[in-house]
Order: structure tokens, then sequence, then C-alpha cells
């Protein structure tokens, strides 16, 4: 695909503008922070590196409002923490859904929030064992995934000719959202995909609607997902920094204090 550098550099402009915006409530500008976030995944230290929590979120976040992701993770750490159970890809892909349903119960939570989600992270833990099991260097499951697949570019070719955990995102996101199934080629699960390649410490992007929709806000004509992956790599180059850094400039509600998104900052540099 061919990238108009002249929209980059443009774009990057504004961007670096935005970048050096202290937000409300913080101390430091826009840019360090979504630094310090960025960090966080590339080192695994969100969720101190628990597999099981890193799969639950990704699973859980798409089309929701993080803060109340967090909350129905932490429901899963409590459960874990009154049974005794031990954080791990194991403990997730044997979850028992009614014992679980019966302890959120017990805390006045009627039923479990997006259990069709939830459900599917259970299928994806025993999947990412099966294929990735435990090994002498502690590397395993979505650890050596990262490191030892493709990545992202499969998407770009046929259905058929992806790896299995590569089309069981295409798989749970056509269910989820109740799309046909496709003949050939096709780019939904990419997001949730690169988010859980993000949350495993890959310096990469998620073309998701809150992406898309600011580079679209900057001025930047976007088709589908893999193009705005290439356009974003185009910006992130220009300005001299990490991909998943510029993923969280993006999506700076998610990190700051007082939730501002990233059009708030885009209004005050124009």
């Amino acid at each position: 695909m061919d990238i108009d550098n002249s929209l980059i550099q443009k774009t990057s402009e504004k961007i670096s503008k935005v970048m050096k915006i202290v937000p409300k409530g913080e101390t430091i500008s826009l840019y360090e922070l979504a630094r310090e976030s960025a960090e966080e995944f590339l080192s695994h230290k969100r969720y101190d590196g628990k597999l099981d929590l890193i799969l639950l979120d990704s699973i859980l976040s798409i089309g929701r409002r993080y803060k109340l992701v967090v909350k129905w993770v932490d429901y899963y750490s409590e459960y874990l923490k009154g049974r005794g159970l031990g954080h791990s890809l194991e403990t997730l892909s044997k979850l028992d859904l009614n014992d679980y349903e019966n302890y959120l119960r017990s805390i006045g939570v009627s039923k479990i929030p997006n259990q069709s989600r939830v459900e599917f992270a259970v299928k994806f833990a025993k999947l990412f064992l099966q294929r990735y099991p435990k090994s002498t260097d502690k590397k395993y499951g979505l650890f050596r995934w990262v490191e030892n697949s493709e990545g992202w570019t499969q998407f770009l070719k046929d259905y058929a000719k992806r790896d299995e955990i590569c089309r069981s995102f295409t798989d749970f996101m056509l269910k989820e959202f109740n799309r046909p199934f496709p003949k050939e080629k096709t780019l939904i699960g990419l997001s949730v995909f690169q988010y859980l390649r993000m949350q495993c410490g890959e310096d990469t992007l998620k073309p998701d609607r809150r992406i898309t929709a600011n580079l679209k806000l900057l001025g930047v004509p976007i088709s589908d997902a893999s193009e705005c992956i290439s356009i974003a790599s185009g910006i992130a180059k220009e300005l001299g920094i990490k991909l998943i850094e510029l993923d969280q400039i993006l999506v700076c509600e998610d990190h700051l204090s007082c939730e501002q998104k990233f059009e708030t900052f885009l209004r005050k540099i124009e």
C-alpha cells in the first residue's frame, strides 16, 4: 500500500503538538504519560504478567469502556482469591462458570458480565495451552505465542491459510457480533488479536474504532484495519516514537486520571 508522505508529515506535526500538552490533573506531558503506559505493556507489568488476567482483559475490552473492564476483571480476581486458586492460564481454562456465577450473586452481581466473552476466554486459554505448553524457560502460552507466531500480517492472507489461533480470533468476533462466515479474506478479529499481543509485550497498535476515529479526526482517510496499522506505523516513525506509544496517545482516556479524550487535546491546538 502506498502511503502519502505529505499526509504522514502533516498528521505527525499535529500529534507532536498534542504530545506536549500537560493534561488536567497531571504533572507531565501527554507523551510522557503515554510512554509510561506503553512501558507497562512492553515490560509485562500490566496485571503483573498474569496470563489469565491479560487474556480475560483483552477479550472483555472489545467495544467496552475500559473502567468497566477493570471492574469485571477484578471480579474474577476476587473469585480466585475466595476459592484459594492461583492465577494461570490453567486456572482460566478450568473456570467453573456455574460456581463463578454463584459467587457473583453472593456479592450482589446478578449474572456474569459479558458471559459469552468469558466463555471464549476459557476456550482461548485451552487453545493457547495446547499450542504453547509450559517449558523450562518459563515462557509459555501467550508470551511464547507472541515470540513464535507470525503476527498481524496473517490477516492479509485468506482465512484458511492463517494459523489456528489467528482463525480463532476471527471466529470469536464473527459469533460475538453475529456476522456471516467469510469466504476468503476478512480483518474481523484483528483489533482484539493486536490488543492481546500488546498486552504480551509487542510494540504494535490495535486498529479499533477509537484509533481509527482519532486518525480520521486528524484528516487521515482509513479504509480498513490493515491500512490503519500501516499509516500509524508511518506516523510513529516520523515522530520518532514507538508504535505502542502512539496507540496510548490516541486512547489516552484509558490511563489519564480525568479520562480526557484525544479529541479534547486536538481541539486545543487547532
